[in-house]
């Protein structure tokens, strides 16, 4: 027996004692997930952007939500 042949026998006895655990979680809803994709893209722009032009992006986006 070969140790790749011992270590597949190891693995698939260690799977049959130890239950796959299914996520239990729901998925999490679609205004969650498009708000942090937003965040995320937002801060994707703003390291590609100077400190500086990030400070008046910023400053934008205050006066768009007012």
């Amino acid at each position: 027996m070969s140790d790749k042949e011992a270590i597949q026998g190891l693995v698939s006895k260690i799977k049959q004692v130890i239950p796959r655990v299914v996520n239990p979680e729901e998925e999490a809803p679609p205004e969650l997930v498009e708000k942090i994709g937003a965040e995320f893209e937002r801060q994707l722009r703003l390291k590609g952007i100077g400190e500086s032009a990030a400070a008046k992006v910023e400053e934008q986006e205050r006066q768009e939500r007012q």
